[in-house]
């Protein structure tokens, strides 16, 4: 199931549809949907859950070596103190987000709970 489309990258990011465009969005909803989840993922998917989607994706549209600042004299760069990552990856606040999204029940779910009787403490 996809989570986000290529077109909602493009639109969020105001660019043009690309290749390049459509294999980030693949890979974002593939690394978002593979999180070790306690409940599966419903359609339609939450539009929070959506929205960490698109960012994971577009972060590696916008800056995809992860540089925190560069320097063109004597060309010098340095890569973001939080994550020293670049691509498409999860940070830990979203993912404790994602998780903790996640291991609520839908609703209209039901379960059931055992009881002890009296009856049968005897």
């Amino acid at each position: 199931m996809d989570i986000i489309t290529a077109e909602e990258l493009a639109l969020y990011l105001d660019v043009d549809l690309t290749a390049s465009l459509s294999m980030k969005v693949d890979l974002a909803n593939a690394i978002v949907s593979d999180l070790p989840y306690r409940t599966p993922l419903v359609d339609p998917v939450p539009s929070r859950i959506q929205a960490i989607t698109l960012e994971v994706a577009a972060r590696a549209v916008r800056n995809p070596n992860g540089y925190s600042s560069e320097t063109i004299d004597d060309y010098t760069y340095r890569r973001d103190a939080d994550t020293r990552q670049a691509g498409i990856y999860v940070t830990d606040s979203e993912r404790a987000e994602l998780l903790a999204l996640r291991s609520v029940r839908p609703r209209g779910s039901f379960y059931s709970v055992g009881l002890a009787s009296p009856l049968d403490l005897q």
